[in-house]
């Protein structure tokens, strides 16, 4: 088995970069950070998105891309609804 090239290592540190800001975002328990690391897994997800957009080697994490963004739309919808309940 030969060692990963520097563009596949790199790679790898893009593709966690995106991941670990999401479960950052997702463990957040502190309403009044969680916004910001809404925003910082959106961001660090949609900067990945375009640097893969056209390559076909990177189809299944293209999908894990779009299924997190999915997930952050929804906990922001989430948030919203029960800020909303909590002031009637």
């Amino acid at each position: 088995m030969t060692p990963p090239s520097r563009g596949e290592n790199e790679d790898s540190l893009k593709l966690r970069e995106w991941q670990e800001s999401l479960l950052r975002a997702l463990r957040e328990t502190d309403r009044a950070k969680l916004k910001a690391r809404l925003k910082e897994a959106k961001i660090a997800a949609l900067k990945r998105q375009r640097a893969i957009l056209r390559s076909a080697a990177h189809q299944a994490e293209r999908q894990a891309l779009r299924d997190a963004l999915a997930t952050l739309r929804i906990l922001k919808h989430e948030i919203r609804g029960s800020a909303d309940k909590g002031t009637e």
